[in-house]
């Protein structure tokens, strides 16, 4: 029996070599996943690229190839290495026809994944293309369900981008049926189909198509986030305008008048967005002729827009006066000035403007001038004092 130890042991040391390889790629596609799942994005990176060098060493090791290139691209991808990350993708592509076939889903999604580098190196119409072999080998399949509705949402979306609004429709509505068999009704994943197909009909004033399409995102939106959310402004934004859109003024109203407490709520009341819902409000009240509440609120978005313009114009004066251009900054604040003036805007709000220009004057020998400028800001002081001093006391006395 001794006298076969020796080849024994040159079966065994012959042999040893052969497994190392397999056993080497999978140990370093750990760790590199383990870095990766760390944030450490470059020593996944080596990581993965030992894999896959091992993995291409070692016969037979093709679905070791495939992983590491898909991880390490992934690790390329989250580093902003757009180009490198594709180069890796597509060499997966004929490793995975060659693994699985032309109709795998593991083809299919590695296509997916190289037209989502594809279009953000503005490559769209390889994007497209690459989309469409992925939608095509998805649609072949009974599985995978929700990965075909995010194709297609995906490709849809693309041609939206393209301008292709008629071949965006139907994908639309096939990403949109996907979606509704593969997920719940109330599913945040629904909301980009709803939205860009709503878009679509909105934009074509087909409003009665966009109208159900908003009203449901916004339920999906309100169940979701709560009825609070400012991700709601967009959607009733445009219900607001569809019911318009359709003259359905009672349906419309309310919509409209929680868009402005919802903006008032997330902004602040002199927010510019502000000032744009109170216009669209002002031409919906207008549109019935309804004009005695229409002008109030266009008196009010025109007093927010003044003192965003009028604080612009304080901010760009500063700036000239920093660079010692004191003649353009006098044209400058003698223009906002007259610009307040005329818009009415009271001195507590030109308060900034009448200061530095006051002082500018004085630096241009024209004290008379920035006297009565000062005397503007002392008299506001005043009245915001009295203001403040009128207030009841905090404490309730006995």
């Amino acid at each position: 029996m001794f006298r076969y130890l020796p080849l024994i042991f040159a079966l065994v040391s012959t042999q040893a070599p052969a497994a190392e390889p397999a056993a080497g790629w999978k140990t370093e596609l750990e760790s590199g996943k383990k870095a990766l799942a760390a944030h450490d994005y470059a020593e996944a990176t080596a990581r993965f690229r030992s894999a896959l060098a091992q993995a291409e060493a070692a016969p037979g090791e093709e679905a070791g190839v495939l992983e590491s290139l898909r991880a390490c691209a992934t690790s390329l991808r989250l580093q902003s290495r757009f180009e490198d990350a594709g180069q890796l993708l597509n060499r997966a592509v004929p490793v995975a026809t060659k693994l699985s076939g032309e109709t795998s889903l593991e083809l299919a999604s590695v296509l997916s994944e190289l037209a989502g580098i594809e279009r953000t190196l503005g490559h769209r119409m390889e994007a497209l293309a690459l989309l469409q072999k992925a939608v095509l080998i998805r649609e072949s399949r009974t599985e995978g369900l929700e990965d075909l509705a995010r194709d297609l949402t995906s490709l849809a979306r693309l041609r939206v981008a393209l301008g292709e609004t008629a071949a965006a429709r139907p994908a639309l509505v096939q990403a949109l049926s996907a979606w509704e068999r593969a997920v719940a009704p109330d599913d945040l994943r629904l909301l980009p189909v709803l939205d860009e197909l709503a878009a679509i009909h909105r934009d074509s004033a087909e409003y009665s198509e966009a109208e159900p399409l908003y009203v449901r995102a916004l339920m999906i939106r309100e169940a979701a986030l709560g009825p609070d959310a400012s991700e709601l402004l967009a959607t009733m934004d445009s219900l607001a305008y569809v019911y318009f859109g359709q003259k359905k003024y009672s349906d419309a109203e309310p919509v409209y008048e929680r868009l402005l407490s919802l903006w008032e709520a997330s902004t602040g009341p002199d927010h510019l967005m502000v000032a744009v819902t109170l216009d669209k409000m002002a031409e919906f009240y207008a549109a019935q002729g309804r004009y005695e509440e229409a002008e109030p609120l266009v008196t009010r978005s025109l007093a927010i827009r003044s003192r965003w313009l009028i604080a612009s114009m304080n901010q760009t004066g500063r700036v000239q006066l920093m660079q010692a251009r004191f003649s353009e900054a006098e044209a400058l604040y003698e223009r906002a000035l007259r610009i307040g003036d005329d818009l009415k805007v009271a001195d507590e709000v030109m308060d900034p403007v009448l200061r530095v220009y006051a002082k500018l004057l004085r630096e241009l020998k024209r004290p008379e001038e920035a006297a009565v400028l000062e005397q503007r800001v002392k008299a506001a002081g005043i009245r915001k004092g009295e203001r403040e001093g009128l207030r009841p006391s905090p404490v309730r006395l006995p």
